[in-house]
């Protein structure tokens, strides 16, 4: 069972023509990456299923089957508040291809 922890609020000026669409969503790391991530921010790993990037979940239940990559660690969790701007959905194989992370916010 993750140790649930303190939220944490990390709000950053949205790009122009930007609408803000916050959810709360869900990261699950070890306890130690929980630390420096409340102390410092996130920052986007160097894999995962569509590359290097900051997964979240939309439930604690789904940390442990999505949202995750190699570099996926358990036993903290992390509940956030996210603007998640523009979505990108994808399928399994990430669209077959790399996206231009301009295109995305």
């Amino acid at each position: 069972q993750p140790t649930p922890a303190p939220q944490q609020h990390h709000h950053h000026a949205p790009s122009s023509g930007h609408k803000r669409r916050i959810m709360t969503l869900y990261h699950q790391t070890n306890q130690h990456a929980a630390t420096l991530i409340k102390q410092h921010g996130f920052r986007p790993g160097s894999s995962g299923w569509c590359g290097g990037a900051i997964y979240f979940a939309t439930s604690t239940q789904a940390t442990y089957t999505k949202a995750i990559g190699p570099d996926s660690h358990k036993g903290a969790m992390l509940e956030c508040q996210v603007d998640v701007g523009r979505v990108l959905h994808q399928d399994r194989r990430c669209g077959g291809h790399a996206h231009n992370q301009a295109e995305l916010d």
